[in-house]
Parts: structure tokens; C-alpha cells; sequence
């Protein structure tokens, strides 16, 4: 079998309003899966998944054909279309010359429109290999032009309501099961409208609340009860436990023209929906007009969709064969992964119940104004900037008041251009979960609004899907991490254990790799495996699993059509891996706790760099902590984008680099051909200047981003959680506790570092002031208010001391700090601070004397 050439879909959307900038050239990573501590609001999530779906978005016509076809053949949909037309569910006209002519069921014209949609079927379906392609069927030989129009009698008219859609979607169903064609079939799966439309749906992506509300869900049969029986039809009505989003087979959205809008909208629901499913290996939804449904899967190449004009035969056969399809076929059709066993449990949980004020926003225009008025650059030297702000933390620390320095006025520079994107600002982003007006449902609010209203909790009993078994071989204990996104790796994280030693917990990790990256991933596999283990180094172990290919397997592309030139999206394979558990940062104890951490991490990427690897992805979420006392405190993980390197004494100048002939040349020119692939690696905030600018990533460009996980770590929480919350989470493995949200000690990042994560040209304009020497005044008097406000009087002096010589340190040689360099600041400022001072240390572990270890 093999696909029709995929067809790039609608124009891209025209360019979002100021305030959120998409990237013209798209990162690997996934970009909407974003941290706890980055914006999370609509207009940040869409702009993210327009960068994240960058050129990956298609037309597909034979998807319906594709997946369904051994369930739903095109010969039954074609039956039961013509049995709902016997029924009067369709009508049907015969248009001859411009004149239109009712057609009677059971007419010849009636046999001849059923026999025109099934031949159109034929056509755009997928080829298979030894079968005579089916040709266009050949117009009336009666006439000189003859159309069938298509209509469905009872079709909720404009504007379209979520219910009045859902119960006709329902009785089209209902109907077909009732023809004799189908006889036997059981339904496994119905459409429902969600309990409560102003709130967002149950066990979506935490702390995502700002819209996740599909209009429609399908949920399994067992979700419903029965009231009534009207005629031969029974009345279901969904159970209000079961609606949430591990429940779900697909969302949809309800739309009363723009089926556009609809389709960028449930990008948004199936986001969420691969983040509380991650057994799925792709997720789907649907799209409804009045006259057109998109139906649209999303796996880790991207996107595509069947775009079905209900005017139209064909497209009428494909609807109801994609209606009887989400009815009746199994989960592993809708994307779930067969080696990975479910179970329905019964969880009890808390959701939010009180309305909230709704999202406003302040133009972008407006903003970057305010930024600019107060973005002088400054004449007095950055030491004496710096340490006058620690100053003023610390004496705010003394009297509870904050105090900013203003910067005076100077003449600009390269560091004054970059400067012009910041927000002077230091206040928080915060989050709403008002429900969306039907009548501005697409314009998207840019900047963050003001705080929320407390919002109310209720417990609520739901019931939810959890893994069992995975690969034959492990027992699932709960979910360590899992990504947010519908395009790339989607890392997940379980936590579980090997059958045969059930009190060993591990971390097994599951992730959609680029292909065309394996040989480097294999090649530094190997290397690990060549040398001696380091205790800073956490070494993956791979689980061989039957190989899934996102274009090979799910897509049915064949292999040529892989490697032509003009597929223009990546292959992906789904990669497992076994490693050691360790403890997440965000379980840290201490202050103390994390430089210790930071500083393993940075010995084992000294370590790699000495064996030759480049991991070029550092970030938070690659350093881990230990789980105990006596293991090694920190250490570096995750090489999905770690290449074999020969580490140079210096880098090369960016000037040298302009005269340098690049190799493979041609290879460059040609660049256009075959799947996008990016030379820039890692996660935006946590990059460095020059791998934003596009420049050479080397291990200086590492260490730089060493240095940014400690500037966000320090704006990111407030202080370690309870040592009680730290000994549970110990003793359950970290895994996270599904609805519970985000952790209490997380915080929003002010909003002096959202540039950080809106682009990479953003970013690198942030992170080049914080850098200049001119600059960096105004971030460290934001810093100081932040960490003053987070971490208290009693830790903040010692936590500016630390992040000033840090800075200091990166100011004076900005793109060549060494490791040992690094190392030595923190060292300085541990032997400075052994221990945290009384009480605030949340460490579970205990010494002989009671006292919480360091």
C-alpha cells in the first residue's frame, strides 16, 4: 500500500498582531512544549504550535481510506451511505446544465449519484500494490454537464450548538447501526458535550486553564448511562466522572463557517490530549461547519487532515465512514500504542468550580513603548551596577521594601538595540479560565492579563485510563514526565519496574526521534558504552521494541517515498530507553541542594566533553539530583541531541566564521529539498547568544546555558516544598499525581524573562543585555525584587551574591567560560555557604544527630 502525494495544506495564517513573534525557521524541539513557568495563555500556546507545525501541516486525501479501510471498507460506507439516503437522513439533487432536479431514493439517478461518490472514493483512496488504480469516473453520456448535490436533512443550522451538533452526530450513527449492513456491529464509543463548558476540560494540561475547552469529545460506551428508549433508538447520557482528558478518543470543535479557525483550534485539544494519553503514538480530532468537517491526526512529523465538503458524494461516503469508524473501531486505530497495556481506576481529584476574570491584554505596541522609555543604556561599569542592585537587595531584604535603581541615559550600542524587546516590567503572568465568547472566539489576547480572581476547588471522584504493562517487560507505578506537543520527540517518562525485580523503580523513557539523526545518537551511545561510566553521567540502556516509524508505519508511505527529495517532512521513530531513576529538580531540598546538583551536572558535561561528546541540550529538565543522601548530588542526562566533538582551546570569532567557506556547499544549496532540518539544538531559554544567532554550537555555548538554568531556577520557585511533600514524593518515585497541577513552589517567571521563550530572536536580544555590561542593571534590579519576594530576607543576600558572580564571570569572557571556571564560582560561593541557614532545608534524610543533611 502507499499514500497519494500529500498536498501542503491552506495558506500559512497571516502573521500574529505585536506581542507574539513565530519563527520563520522552526526549532526541533517541540515548541509548545513549554515550562511550568512560561506563559501558558491562548495566544502563547497558538503561536507556539504555529512554530511547532512550521511546514508540517498537509491535506490528506486518502487519510479516511487510510485508517479505516480494514474496518470500514469503502464498499460498506458506500452501503450504508446508501442506506441513510433510503432512510432520509440525505437528500440528494441532479444538477443538469445549471437546472437542479430532486432525486427520488431507490431511482436509477439515485443508484447512479451512490455509484458516482463510491467511484470519486476509489480514486482518492490509497493505492495498493498489485491492484489497477480506479480511474475518474466518466461523465453522462445524456448530457453535457451533470453534478449530484449532496445535503443532510436535520443538519443544525447556524448558529451551530455544541449539543444540537452532537445528538445529530449521534443519530447518524444510530441510524447506520439500524441498516442491515451493519448488522451485528455494536457501538464501542459516542459523541458527548462536556459537563461543564465554562471551566476547562477535566485533567488538561496543567496549568494550561486559559481555554482548553473542546465543544464536543468521544468518549467509550461505558461512559454513559441509558434513560430512555424512543422507537428502536436508546437515549444515552455521558457520565460526569468520566469526562476528562484520558478519557477521550478525539476532541472536536464546532465552528459556524470558518472550518479554518476550527482546525487551529483543536490543535489545542489534541496538544493536551497526547499529554494526558502518552500511550498514544498519534491523536486525532475533528473540525464541523455547516458545510465542511476536517478530520486531523497529528503524530510527531506534524499534521494532516481530509477536508470534507458535505455537497459533495465523496465526501458525504467518507463522513460516514469516519463516523462509523470513531464508533466502533478499537483504541489501537485511534493511536494507541499495542504494547502498552490500560485500565479504567477511579481517581478523586480537584477541579476548579469559580469563574475568574477574563483574559484581557494590553497591544503590543503599547508594551514595547513602555519597554523602550525606561531601556537607557548606562555610563557607570557593570560591577559597580551590579553590586549597587545586590545592595539594594539586601537592604531591602533588612526593611521588606523593594527599591529600583534607575538607570541613567548613554549612548547605544549593539547590547541597546537588543534591549528594545524587553519589558521593564517585573510582574507576573497569570493565567484565566473564563469561557470564550462565541462572537470573538478567534482573536487572540497577546499579553498577559491581570491577575486572576481566586479561583474555588471542588474534589471530584473521575475515572481515567492508566498504563499497566509496557513492552511485555515493565510494570507501570506512575509518570515521571511527559511532553506537551503535537509535533517532535514528545518525550514521556514513566516510572515503573521490571517484572523480575518489582523493588527496583526505574525511568523508562519513551521519545519519537528524527531518523535522520540516529547515526549521531548511535555513534555517541557508543562512545558511553566504549568508556568508563562517570557518576555525573546518567547512560541510557536501550529496550528494543518493534520499530514504529511515523511516516513508514503510520502514515503507509512506502520507503522511496520517504527518501525522495521532495518529502518535506522529517521521518520519526519511536525510541525506548531505560535509566536509573533520580530525583527531578523540583524536588530539590535545598538552595545548597541545587548548586551541589548544578555542579555534578557541569562535572559530567566536562567528563563528555573529554570523550568527545557535545550534548548540546542542556537544560533544567537534564539535570538531575540524587534521590538519597550519598549518592552523586547531580548529574547530567538525556543525549537525543549529543554529537560526536573535538573540543577547540578557543572558538572560532564570529568575524573568522564570515571568511570561512562552509562545507559541503552544495549540500547548502540544496537545502530546500527533502525535510527541514535545523542546525540549532535545545530549548530556547536555556540557549545561548550564539546558537540563537545562528552561529557554531560548541561547549562553551553549553556551559553558557549552565548558567541560565541558574538564573530561571532562582525566578522559577519559591523555595524547596514541605519536607513531608519531598519524603512522599521520595517514596512514590517522583512520579506525578495525575490532576494535581503543578507544584505549589512554582511560580510564573516575571515578565522581564518572557522574551526568553517567545523566540529565538528574543531571546538572544534578552540574553545579550543581561550579558552587556551597559545593560544588565535593569535585570538584576528585577532579579533582586523577585528573589527578595520568592525566597525571603533570610536566603537572598547569598542568592545575589551567587548569581552577581556568575554574571560578572560571563560578562568578562561571554563566549568562552570554561568549565573549571564555572566550577570555581560555585565552589567559592559553597565554602562561603556549607549549610542553608535554620529552616530552610526541607531535606527528608536525617544525620545521627536529627539534623537534615546539607
Amino acid at each position: 500500500m502507499y499514500r497519494e502525494r500529500l498536498k501542503p495544506t491552506d495558506p500559512p495564517p497571516p502573521p500574529p498582531p505585536p506581542g507574539i513573534t513565530v519563527e520563520t525557521s522552526p526549532m526541533r524541539h517541540s515548541a509548545s512544549n513549554r515550562r511550568e513557568g512560561e506563559p501558558q495563555t491562548r495566544a502563547f500556546i497558538d503561536a507556539a504550535l504555529k512554530k511547532e507545525l512550521w511546514d508540517a501541516r498537509y491535506l490528506s486525501d486518502d487519510l479516511n481510506d487510510l485508517m479505516f479501510r480494514s474496518y470500514i471498507s469503502t464498499e460498506l460506507a458506500r452501503d450504508v451511505l446508501e442506506g441513510l439516503l433510503g432512510a432520509d437522513m440525505l437528500t440528494v439533487h441532479k444538477v443538469v446544465n445549471g437546472r437542479k432536479q430532486d432525486v427520488r431514493k431507490g431511482t436509477r439517478d439515485a443508484a447512479i449519484a451512490i455509484k458516482n461518490a463510491y467511484e470519486r472514493a476509489l480514486v482518492h483512496g490509497c493505492k495498493r500494490d498489485g491492484l489497477e488504480q480506479a480511474k475518474s469516473p466518466s461523465k453522462s453520456r445524456d448530457c453535457d454537464d451533470v453534478a449530484w448535490n449532496w445535503s443532510w436533512k436535520g443538519f443544525p443550522k447556524a448558529p451551530l450548538k455544541e449539543r444540537a451538533l452532537v445528538d445529530y452526530l449521534n443519530t447518524i450513527v444510530d441510524t447506520a447501526l439500524g441498516l442491515s449492513c451493519m448488522k451485528n456491529r455494536k457501538p464501542l464509543y459516542r459523541f458527548a458535550v462536556p459537563h461543564d463548558t465554562h471551566h476547562a476540560y477535566p485533567l488538561s494540561h496543567e496549568p494550561d486553564k486559559a481555554d482548553s475547552r473542546p465543544d464536543f469529545v468521544v468518549l467509550p460506551i461505558d461512559a454513559f448511562e441509558k434513560h430512555e428508549e424512543t422507537g428502536s433508538l436508546t437515549i444515552y447520557e455521558p457520565k460526569k466522572e468520566w469526562q476528562n482528558f484520558t478519557m477521550v478518543r478525539l476532541t472536536g470543535e464546532c465552528k459556524n463557517s470558518d472550518d479554518t479557525a476550527g482546525v487551529h483550534q483543536v490543535q489545542r485539544y489534541m496538544r493536551d490530549t497526547r499529554r494526558a494519553q502518552p500511550w498514544l503514538r498519534f491523536v486525532t480530532a475533528m473540525a464541523v461547519t455547516r458545510e465542511v468537517v476536517n478530520f486531523v491526526r497529528g503524530d510527531g512529523s506534524g499534521m494532516e487532515r481530509v477536508r470534507m465538503r458535505l455537497q459533495f458524494g465523496r465526501s458525504c461516503l467518507e463522513f460516514v465512514r469516519m463516523l462509523m469508524a470513531v464508533a466502533l473501531c478499537e483504541a489501537e486505530v485511534f493511536g494507541k500504542n499495542s504494547h502498552i497495556g490500560l485500565a479504567t481506576q477511579a481517581l478523586t481529584t480537584r477541579v476548579v468550580v469559580g469563574t475568574s476574570q477574563a483574559e484581557t491584554s494590553t497591544s503590543g505596541a503599547a508594551a514595547s513603548e513602555q519597554g523602550q522609555s525606561s531601556d537607557a543604556a548606562l555610563t557607570t561599569s557593570a560591577q559597580g551596577s551590579i553590586h549597587q542592585s545586590l545592595s539594594s537587595a539586601r537592604s531591602s531584604a533588612q526593611s521588606s521594601t523593594t527599591h529600583l535603581v534607575p538607570p541613567p541615559d548613554t549612548h547605544a550600542s549593539r547590547s541597546s538595540q537588543r534591549s528594545g524587546a524587553i519589558t521593564a516590567s517585573s510582574g507576573r503572568v497569570t493565567r484565566s479560565s473564563e469561557k470564550r465568547r462565541r462572537n470573538n472566539e478567534d482573536d487572540a489576547n497577546l499579553m498577559p492579563p491581570p491577575p486572576a480572581k481566586k479561583e474555588v476547588h471542588e474534589e471530584v471522584r473521575l475515572m481515567v485510563q492508566v498504563p499497566t504493562t509496557l513492552f511485555g517487560t515493565f510494570e507501570y507505578e506512575g509518570l515521571l514526565f511527559t511532553g506537551a506537543s503535537i509535533r517532535g520527540r514528545g518525550t514521556v517518562v514513566f516510572v515503573v519496574h521490571r517484572k523480575s525485580t518489582p523493588s527496583v523503580k526505574v525511568a523508562l523513557k519513551l521519545a519519537w526521534q528524527d531518523v535522520a539523526r540516529k547515526p549521531e545518537r548511535d555513534e555517541v551511545l557508543e562512545i558511553l558504552s566504549k568508556n568508563p561510566h562517570h557518576e555525573n553521567v546518567l547512560v541510557p540502556k536501550r529496550v528494543q521494541v518493534v520499530e514504529d516509524s511515523t511516516l513508514r508505519t503510520i502514515r503507509a508511505f512506502t520507503q522511496s517515498e520517504v527518501d525522495a527529495d521532495d518529502m518535506m517532512i522529517e521521518d520519526r521513530i519511536l525510541e525506548v530507553h531505560e535509566t536509573e531513576l533520580r530525583r527531578p529538580v523540583r524536588y530539590f531540598w535545598s538552595v545548597n541542594d541545587f548548586v551541589l546538583g548544578l555542579r555534578g551536572a557541569v562535572l559530567g558535561h566536562l567528563y563528555l566533553l573529554k570523550i568527545h561528546i557535545l550534548h548540546r541540550d542542556v537544560s533544567e529538565n537534564n539535570v538531575v539530583l540524587a534521590c538519597i543522601p550519598g549518592q552523586p548530588r547531580g548529574c547530567l542526562m538525556d543525549f537525543d541531541m549529543a554529537v560526536r566533538y573535538e573540543a577547540r582551546e578557543r572558538p572560532t570569532s564570529n568575524a573568522k566564521l564570515a571568511f570561512q567557506k562552509r562545507p559541503n556547499n552544495s549540500a547548502s544549496q540544496e537545502s530546500h529539498k527533502g525535510p527541514f532540518k535545523a542546525e540549532r539544538t535545545g530549548t530556547i531559554p536555556y540557549m545561548s547568544v550564539n546558537v540563537l544567532d545562528g552561529q557554531e554550537h560548541t561547549h562553551y555555548d553549553d556551559i553558557e546555558s549552565f548558567f541560565y538554568i541558574l538564573v530561571l531556577f532562582f525566578v522559577s520557585y519559591r523555595g524547596p516544598l514541605l519536607m513531608s511533600d519531598l519524603d512522599a514524593a521520595g517514596k512514590c518515585g517522583f512520579r506525578q499525581v495525575l490532576g494535581s497541577g503543578r507544584a505549589q513552589n512554582v511560580c510564573d517567571w516575571p515578565a522581564i524573562f518572557k522574551p526568553w521563550s517567545e523566540s529565538m530572536s528574543a531571546a538572544a536580544d534578552a540574553k545579550a543585555a543581561l550579558r552587556s555590561e551597559d545593560h544588565s542593571l535593569k535585570f538584576t534590579n528585577s532579579i533582586a525584587e523577585d528573589v527578595i519576594e520568592l525566597w525571603g530576607p533570610e536566603l537572598s543576600p547569598a542568592i545575589g551574591d551567587l548569581i552577581v558572580d556568575c554574571l560578572l564571570l560571563f560578562q568578562a569572557a561571554p563566549h568562552r567560560v570554561s568549565h573549571e571556571q564555572f566550577i570555581e564560582v560555585l565552589d567559592k560561593w559553597l565554602k562561603a555557604h556549607p549549610a542553608p541557614p535554620d529552616g530552610c532545608n526541607n531535606c527528608p534524610f536525617t544525620d545521627s544527630e536529627g539534623r537534615p543533611y546539607v
